[in-house]
């Protein structure tokens, strides 16, 4: 999965693993950084979620349905997706996942 931000000139990346292009509109510049997990994350989640015979569409509907219950810092949980390393913002091929905060 890739994040993109736009901005009105050149902008100085905090970290060296992030992408900046100029944007279609003249004058403006894009930022962008990219993770090896993305949308594969969801689907090793739902995975371990659900059954195997259940329909993918409505193990998805459940899981946005059990994580829209949840308040804004999920009580403190973070999940680092990790699964496969990651790229960005830091460059570690070995970087694994792991969920922190779990009561």
């Amino acid at each position: 999965s890739t994040l993109r931000a736009s901005f009105d000139g050149p902008v100085k990346p905090l970290q060296q693993m992030v992408w900046i292009q100029q944007h279609v509109a003249p004058g403006r510049f894009t930022v962008s950084a990219s993770s090896m997990a993305g949308s594969s994350v969801l689907s090793w989640f739902r995975g371990v979620c659900f059954e195997d015979g259940q329909e993918d569409a409505a193990a998805y509907r459940q899981l946005e349905s059990l994580a829209s219950a949840v308040p804004a810092g999920s009580e403190g949980l973070l999940f680092h997706p990790y699964l496969f390393g990651e790229r960005s913002p830091f460059y570690n091929p070995e970087a694994r996942g792991a969920f922190l905060g779990i009561r």
